[in-house]
């Protein structure tokens, strides 16, 4: 009884840890998807900021919130 409260304690820590890393990942990788489209997009002085709005909405949405947020820049300015 101990050993099965002991383990599926374990399994809650360890999902608890790998979500977390998970959304590390999420968030580096949308991180340096915006930095290369912005490496890109320079000489055309098409720049999307990189701050914590931006980096969030391209984790949580992926590529087409990046695509959103090209569309609106351009449409906006």
């Amino acid at each position: 009884m101990v050993i099965n409260l002991i383990k599926q304690e374990y399994f809650v820590i360890g999902d608890t840890m790998t979500n977390i890393f998970k959304l590390l990942k999420k968030i580096i990788i949308s991180s340096f998807l915006i930095y290369g489209y912005n490496l890109l997009s320079q000489p055309l002085n098409l720049i999307i900021p990189i701050n914590i709005v931006t980096v969030l909405a391209v984790s949580i949405l992926g590529i087409p919130a990046l695509i959103s947020l090209i569309l609106m820049l351009i449409f906006i300015y």
